[in-house]
């Protein structure tokens, strides 16, 4: 469903992968996947923080690859794309 956008509600904005000639790359997610893959996540979306009183946040991780927020999503969802 991330890959369509569908029901997405977070985009993340992460550090391009090599040879990318753009600056960061968006990656849509769910906040509750995020929410329950760690503490950062949960505390980002629950603690009245900007980002938890936008429909649509866009959070930036610019020293996280997309490579890595990959593995990351995958464990979280128990699923392999």
């Amino acid at each position: 469903m991330c890959a369509r956008h569908e029901f997405t509600n977070a985009v993340l904005l992460l550090e391009p992968e090599p040879g990318q000639e753009t600056q960061v790359e968006e990656m849509f997610a769910h906040r509750v996947v995020l929410a329950t893959a760690g503490p950062f996540f949960s505390a980002l979306f629950t603690s009245g923080m900007g980002e938890s009183r936008q429909s649509t946040p866009r959070v930036s991780l610019p020293s996280v690859s997309v490579a890595a927020f990959r593995e990351l999503r995958v464990e979280a969802q128990g699923t392999r794309s």
